[in-house]
């Protein structure tokens, strides 16, 4: 007996019905966005989905957005990248740095460059919780051959594209925004010179940390840079 069922539940059934039907004005139910991905959604109705989307559910799906046509529209680009970027949003998401850079990566060529731009405004928020450190700071990222594997190690049907390095130059991108004066000193076979501006964004170092040439793995290397400056540090 559908009447006996709670409302929500009515509605989401007669949605259901109403779209295998062909009705394409017709607003999604406020279900969660996945129970209406499998059903043969019109343009229009894929822009309200985006539209009510939470944060999390629109970080994990602006290539889903993309494939359905919803950037099409450019007032809901600019309404959803002011979502993207808003702080109350990534504050009460929780949101890791880490997220957004996978969203990042991920976004493939049809996400527009406002939507971009709005996750590196997100990683700066979402890197305040990185530790300010008293004293001097050294930064070792390996860039070798070995940190070119995906994170997620490889899984048939579920490798990840973001890879070990990735994380690496990550990790030490935030702690530079944090400490300025801190060195960032990348390695393989040998300690690697590389300049960091520590105002550039971070998405912006961690992919120049990345790009780097890797070789074999010598944890020694820039330990041994230092002594030959006979540099002090603290961390």
């Amino acid at each position: 007996d559908e009447a006996a069922l709670p409302e929500i539940v009515q509605q989401f059934e007669k949605f259901k019905r109403a779209v295998n039907s062909g009705a394409e004005k017709l607003d999604p139910p406020d279900v969660p966005f996945q129970m209406l991905t499998a059903l043969p959604l019109s343009q229009r109705q894929w822009k309200k989905i985006a539209r009510d989307g939470s944060w999390q559910m629109t970080r994990m799906n602006l290539n889903t957005f993309a494939r359905h046509g919803v950037f099409g529209d450019q007032e809901l680009i600019a309404e959803i990248a002011n979502r993207l970027r808003n702080e109350a949003l990534i504050e009460k998401a929780k949101a890791f740095p880490y997220q957004l850079m996978v969203a990042y990566l991920n976004a493939g060529d049809d996400v527009p460059h406002a939507i971009r731009e709005s996750l590196q405004d997100a990683m700066e928020i979402a890197t305040r919780n990185v530790p300010r450190v008293a004293g001097k700071v050294f930064v070792f990222p390996d860039v070798s051959g070995s940190m070119q594997s995906p994170v997620t190690g490889h899984r048939k049907g579920s490798t990840s594209k973001v890879r070990c390095l990735d994380v690496a130059a990550l990790v030490a991108a935030a702690v530079l925004r944090k400490n300025p004066n801190a060195e960032v000193i990348p390695f393989s076979d040998n300690a690697i010179d590389v300049r960091l501006n520590p105002r550039d964004s971070i998405m912006t170092n961690a992919q120049k940390l990345a790009s780097l040439p890797s070789g074999g793995t010598n944890c020694s290397a820039p330990l041994r840079f230092l002594n030959d400056r006979k540099a002090n540090g603290d961390l």
